[in-house]
């Protein structure tokens, strides 16, 4: 990959982080988990396109690659998520931002 994507890549991944992170500032948890679910689902996209999921350590080069049917099932995995936080956001909201009773 060159530098120039990886950078754009790493601007774009930016923006997923502050657009999820704004959304649980300013929006609620509802819609907040509504915005992850499509963050996710774009990632998804990004994952079935290239057909290749990097796997290993943030800051270093990756130890190895998922590609082929193995990229592919993590992408549709990922898909399956996002969609579910899409459609159930308030669910989600209880399994994963409730303090226990």
């Amino acid at each position: 990959m060159s530098p120039a994507t990886s950078s754009k890549l790493n601007v774009l991944g930016l923006a997923g982080i502050a657009a999820c992170l704004l959304a649980f500032a300013t929006l609620g948890n509802i819609a907040a988990f509504r915005v992850v679910g499509v963050v996710i689902i774009l990632h998804s996209a990004y994952v079935l396109v290239t057909r290749s999921v990097p796997v290993g350590i943030k800051g270093r080069p990756a130890s190895f690659y998922l590609t082929g049917a193995s990229a592919i099932s993590v992408g549709i995995l990922l898909g399956v998520v996002g969609v579910l936080l899409v459609l159930y956001p308030g669910e989600a909201s209880r399994m994963l931002a409730s303090t226990p009773s």
